[in-house]
């Protein structure tokens, strides 16, 4: 077995997806886990520019950074672990981390991405912020269901909380509530509530 077999070997059993690309942005090589990421089989990859497998949003910032760090050799995303996404061949895009290596043969320059498909671990992180979420509105509601406001119809006061919470919960700048007038031909602001400087106010009309 040849050093490059042998190289290619290793690298399939690397639980990371291996990408590597010449100084043109030619990919060069790829373990099987980029396989697996990506959905391309090798023999439709290699060959390619890289850029097949990021969005188009993505794609003139990669070559302008490869063509400045080719000029000046300053880096910027080297050696760090940066999220972007990635374009399955199926032509949907996902969450990936990735880390750059620059490597030097013979004087030619190659860089080698070491990738990680995020979806699993973003669809956990909001299933967690909803579950926090929603328990963060069961409680709100709880007390608000319990306020004094409330027995003693003293609306403007109930109002008053219920903005307050609104913001607390939603996580958001401004809450506001508005009526029909009679014949509802109008909209009136009855009670709004901003975060940033912690003030009441109403009687907007629209």
């Amino acid at each position: 077995m040849d050093s490059s077999a042998q190289l290619s070997a290793v690298l399939d059993t690397v639980g990371e997806g291996i990408v590597t690309i010449d100084s043109d942005g030619t990919i060069i090589m790829v373990n099987r886990e980029s396989e697996n990421i990506w959905g391309y089989k090798r023999d439709e990859i290699i060959g390619r520019d890289l850029t097949v497998l990021m969005p188009e949003k993505y794609r003139s910032a990669h070559k302008a950074g490869m063509r400045r760090y080719l000029e000046t050799h300053e880096a910027v995303v080297l050696g760090r672990r940066i999220e972007l996404e990635g374009l399955r061949k199926d032509g949907t895009a996902f969450p990936l981390e990735i880390r750059i290596t620059e490597t030097e043969v013979d004087g030619a320059l190659f860089f080698t991405a070491a990738v990680r498909d995020t979806t699993d671990i973003k669809r956990a992180a909001k299933l967690l912020h909803d579950e926090s979420q929603l328990r963060k509105q069961n409680e709100v509601l709880l007390e608000l269901a319990k306020n004094e406001a409330i027995e003693e119809g003293d609306l403007e006061a109930f109002l008053i909380k219920v903005t307050e919470a609104a913001t607390r919960t939603l996580e958001i700048e401004r809450a506001n509530i508005w009526l029909y007038n009679d014949d509802k031909t109008k909209i009136h602001c009855i009670e709004q509530y901003e975060t940033g400087t912690g003030k009441h106010s109403d009687g907007a009309e629209l």
